[in-house]
């Protein structure tokens, strides 16, 4: 449920930002941010969809801690969240955004050097050992 809903919020979010063709700035990111809380509101008025918050709440946060909207660290991220980040990071790019061309999967395929790559694979690895 929560894989199909994870960025409902973004309904609530300006097209000027989701749309925009180059980097948000720091301010249009505080507000593209909210889009986790507005999702998290949208799902908690049908109690059958509440069973998605825990993805809709927390895929945007990160392993070591730097992520949002509530900056939780390792296991404190659901595991299901940290199962979904991965596949999300993997469609973001690989898929063509108003912001950048699609990308080759190839390069994804190999040894990544980029530090948020690894800590959300990191947040993978206690769900592969159980």
């Amino acid at each position: 449920m929560g894989a199909f809903l994870h960025d409902v919020g973004k309904i609530g979010i300006s097209d000027t930002f989701l749309l925009k063709p180059g980097r948000l700035t720091e301010d249009e990111m505080t507000v593209m941010r909210t889009h986790v809380g507005l999702g998290l509101d949208i799902i908690g008025r049908s109690a059958w969809l509440t069973m998605g918050a825990d993805v809709v709440g927390s895929h945007h946060e990160r392993y070591d801690g730097k992520g949002y909207p509530s900056g939780l660290t390792g296991h404190n991220i659901p595991v299901n969240a940290r199962i979904f980040a991965i596949i999300d990071v993997f469609d973001a790019l690989t898929s063509a955004r108003p912001y950048k061309a699609v990308t080759s999967i190839r390069p994804y395929l190999t040894r990544s050097s980029r530090s948020d790559e690894i800590c959300i694979l990191k947040s993978t690895a206690p769900v592969a050992a159980n």
